[in-house]
């Protein structure tokens, strides 16, 4: 029956499930029908608290029309509704009366990591005592673990701009492809710019590069690229975990 239920539940085209409609009376489609709207509603609803600069990018009776295509076509799929919209970007990106908006999906990017980064878990810190008696080539053998509330975002669009404006206002964003870093150092997370390099390191080294192999990498893409700035960041904005066996 589950099956059946969900499937009409999100098909505003279909009956009600036959085994809802046998058991009560021929006004079983109308109530199905208003808790088909209540369900969809706080969806939309769940999808405005997640994405506010999204909202504020498009209008917001825009963004509710789009939410509730949305809702219909991409149900939740776990209890916990701060990972509803994960999906959402992306869908924002397909979606054709949005083509000429490419940064929007962006956008709705980082407020979705910002949710995940405030609900993650609580970590360690690394020893940096014991970190500081390693030899540099110890060090740039090492690898690293970030935290689960540690993301990067970056885009063909200035899209740290587009983040502040939506926000505090001020300059128009510049003409630049741009990287942010969501990091939560204390009780709430914060979106910073960072030089696209190092956005570029940051995601090597969490999928289980060396420092020294991060190092090496950049340094055949971009010119005079240091390492040590990216783990001072991170170090400044407690990100790490683990830093090789420490």
């Amino acid at each position: 029956m589950q099956p059946e239920f969900t499937t009409s539940l999100f098909d505003a085209d279909r009956l009600p499930p036959e085994v809802i409609a046998e058991a009560q009376s021929t006004s079983s489609r109308a109530r199905f029908g208003i808790y088909r709207n209540n369900v969809i509603v706080s969806l939309c609803d769940a999808l405005e608290a997640t994405f506010p600069r999204t909202r504020a990018a498009i209008g917001a009776t825009n963004f509710r029309n789009i939410a509730r295509v949305f809702v219909t076509e991409a149900p939740p799929t776990s209890p916990l509704m701060f990972h509803y919209g994960d999906k959402f970007p992306a869908f924002l990106a397909q979606f054709p009366p949005l083509k000429k908006l490419g940064y929007l999906h962006d956008l709705a990017r980082i407020e979705y990591l910002m949710c995940q980064s405030y609900h993650a878990a609580e970590h360690n810190r690394p020893d940096w005592e014991a970190i500081s008696q390693i030899s540099d080539t110890e060090f740039l053998n090492s690898t690293c673990l970030l935290g689960p509330e540690v993301f990067v975002v970056s885009s063909p669009y200035p899209i740290f701009d587009l983040w502040r404006v939506s926000k505090t206002g001020g300059p128009p964003p510049r003409p630049e492809a741009q990287s942010v870093l969501v990091v939560r150092p204390e009780f709430d997370p914060m979106v910073l710019q960072i030089p696209n390099a190092m956005a570029r390191a940051i995601v090597l080294l969490n999928s289980g590069h060396s420092f020294g192999e991060t190092q090496a990498k950049l340094n055949q893409e971009t010119d005079q690229f240091d390492i040590t700035e990216t783990v001072e960041k991170l170090a400044k904005y407690n990100c790490f975990i683990q830093i090789g066996a420490l």
